[in-house]
């Protein structure tokens, strides 16, 4: 498949494309989180499919993530980018900033000195025709992570990096607001890799999104003491595979009411924890589902 076509700069998703993200580039986003991050994508100008920008999502957090060569040509596309200027900064360096304009004004050392002290910081400019200088320094105590091994090996290039970045957020809000270069988040980024793949099994959401629907029909038929329109299905508890497909009216054509709703309850727990064991959750739905229909069924037992 080609890249996405892009118009006056910003890519122009075709539903082929956008099934195609959400299946490499997203596959863990919701249908709100997956149109928020395309609406992103097409307003900084910056192509998922080329991996310019990235879909991040742990504990339920979401983050929009780009690499800094993607950042910087992006700044590059606008006719008033004039450039930008950065370092980093060593314990012995010497080191001055304006505090009323924020502009760094002296910045002296020799980056290949032996003696030039523990690296402490960096700092970018960027550069805007007929505008002020727009600067961030950043501290390398609050960006450092204990989780990629290059901060340790390659300090200053992903401290560098932070501070670009964060430059380039500053001079661009409209084109580049939200979108953080990788580096920014891997503070608090977990030990395991949480960069979507397309091979991850279904995600918590969708774990969720199913048993809620069974609990809506559950309860819309209770209401209503109609039998649901969906058939029970017996599953097989380690797979979820479906055993037989009998339609509802065959199953329960000979049952008692009290009969008919312990069977729906049974079949809704046993669905549900055939969905947790095949998605293995990260956090386990299954005990709060039991509880619940635990609980409408004592409530409909004590009417």
């Amino acid at each position: 498949m080609t890249a996405i076509t892009k118009t006056d700069a910003q890519p122009v998703f075709t539903r082929e494309d956008i099934a195609v993200v959400k299946a490499t580039c997203a596959p863990e986003a919701t249908d709100a989180e997956l149109k928020m991050f395309l609406h992103i994508a097409k307003q900084s100008g910056l192509d998922p499919l080329r991996k310019q920008i990235h879909f991040m999502k742990y504990q339920g957090r979401v983050s929009i993530v780009a690499d800094i060569n993607g950042l910087q040509a992006r700044a590059a596309r606008e006719p008033d980018f004039e450039g930008i200027t950065h370092a980093c900064v060593y314990e012995k360096d010497e080191f001055r900033v304006n505090n009323v304009t924020g502009e760094v004004v002296q910045h002296t050392s020799n980056p290949f000195a032996s003696a030039k002290g523990k690296l402490v910081g960096a700092w970018a400019t960027v550069h805007r025709r007929g505008m002020k200088p727009f600067t961030s320094i950043v501290h390398l105590e609050e960006y450092v992570s204990s989780y990629n091994p290059l901060w340790k090996t390659k300090p200053s290039v992903m401290l560098d990096k932070c501070a670009k970045s964060s430059a380039l957020r500053l001079a661009y809000p409209e084109q580049l607001g939200g979108i953080y270069e990788r580096a920014e988040l891997e503070k608090a980024k977990p030990e395991t890799d949480v960069t979507p793949q397309a091979a991850l099994p279904a995600p918590q959401d969708s774990i969720a999104r199913q048993a809620s629907a069974i609990v809506e029909q559950v309860e819309e038929a209770q209401a209503t003491a109609q039998a649901p329109s969906i058939p029970i299905l017996d599953h097989d508890p380690d797979t979820g595979e479906v055993l037989e497909e009998e339609t509802e009216e065959d199953v329960t054509a000979d049952m008692s009411e009290e009969d008919y709703w312990k069977a729906k309850v049974t079949n809704a727990k046993t669905r549900a924890a055939a969905l947790g064991e095949m998605h293995k959750a990260p956090q386990n739905l299954i005990p709060v589902l039991r509880a619940a229909y635990n609980e409408r069924w004592a409530a409909r037992a004590q009417r």
